[in-house]
């Protein structure tokens, strides 16, 4: 739709060779994992592009990263998170609710991430640049600013098809409030027609509008209250995502707020924790999982990463001795994933249900 388009606006040149246009139609399998990649962002690559060595080891460091959020992050706080969902809210409790909303937050964060990470690597070693879908969303001071940064591509999507040809922000209130809650239910079913996703969609878009017309003042001069606002807002955006129909979310919500106290009976989070066989491991992970999502960084996370890897936009390049020690975390990382790849079986893409 996206080329279609852009040619009919003559933003791009119609391609008249088929076998290009099947290269590009056929980049991305599943566009819905992303990132979305626009003819007009890979036209002069579809010719011009070079394969080189650095390329080729940056990309497949990339492909690397991005499998191990995936296999080593995403898959030990999903085995959390289902363990806890599987049982109904009333059973879990507060703490299993918070427990299981955390694990999700950040599965679905490195899931995606880790699959954008993997599909730009793959494209670095065959010369094509794609842009970033991902800028520490976590880490965002509001909402508004939370959506420049979470599935960037998507944003951008939406923006230039929907948004801006509806009229923007170039109209009267009413019709912009209108133009909003076009673009971001059709923003929550694009991951779906269900209930919760259009539902997800319309939190967001609440969200975002109250931001702007009543709360930005009020943000930008409370930035500690502005952090943990936004917090609770993707946190709850999660839960609200996951849960497949309304009687269930009423139910996770109330758990969130201590509405069915600590739980019952066999099934307390640390229950959960200690049958997975995975308590202390998931701990370790939810905190490194934590430390990375922030540009910044914890315990001197940022520092090491950029010596190690360079930015992912190239403006900082790793240091000679950094380049070799990012092969040797590379390596452990990737042994360490075949491992993980060999003795599990659970390895679900969540992105690709959608």
């Amino acid at each position: 739709m996206s080329y279609v388009i852009d040619v009919y606006r003559n933003d791009v040149k119609a391609q008249k060779n088929p076998f290009t246009v099947a290269v590009y139609l056929s980049a991305f399998p599943q566009l819905i994992a992303g990132p979305i990649v626009r003819y007009s962002d890979i036209e002069r690559e579809l010719y011009e592009r070079t394969e080189t060595s650095d390329g080729v080891s940056r990309g497949l460091q990339r492909f690397i990263i991005g499998l191990s959020k995936k296999l080593i992050i995403a898959n030990t706080v999903a085995a959390v998170a289902d363990g806890i969902y599987v049982y109904v809210p009333s059973e879990y409790g507060v703490i299993g609710a918070w427990i299981a909303a955390i694990a999700y937050t950040l599965q679905i964060y490195y899931d995606f991430s880790g699959y954008s990470d993997m599909a730009i690597g793959m494209g670095r070693m065959m010369g094509f640049h794609y842009l970033e879908n991902f800028d520490y969303p976590y880490s965002a001071a509001t909402v508004t600013d939370f959506w420049r940064r979470w599935h960037m591509s998507l944003s951008h999507f939406f923006r230039d098809y929907v948004y801006i040809p509806l009229g923007g922000n170039r109209v009267s209130v009413p019709r912009w409030i209108f133009n909003m809650m076009i673009v971001w239910c059709l923003t929550g079913i694009w991951h779906g027609a269900a209930f919760n996703f259009a539902l997800w969609g319309i939190y967001y878009g609440i969200l975002l509008i109250s931001e702007k017309k009543l709360l930005a003042k009020f943000l930008q001069k409370h930035r500690i209250i502005s952090r943990i606002y936004v917090i609770f807002a993707f946190v709850i955006g999660w839960v609200i995502f996951r849960t497949e129909n309304i009687k269930n979310l009423g139910k996770a919500l109330f758990a969130l707020v201590g509405g069915y106290g600590i739980g019952h009976g066999d099934v307390s989070a640390f229950t959960i924790l200690k049958r997975a066989e995975c308590g202390v491991f998931f701990v370790i992970i939810a905190i490194l999982g934590i430390a990375l999502s922030t540009p910044h960084g914890l315990f001197g996370l940022s520092s090491i990463r950029k010596k190690l890897f360079g930015t992912a936009d190239e403006k900082i390049l790793p240091t000679k001795k950094g380049a070799f020690y990012s092969g040797i975390v590379c390596t452990a990382l990737l042994l360490i994933c075949i491992v993980m790849l060999e003795s599990g079986s659970y390895n679900p893409f969540i992105y690709f249900r959608f």
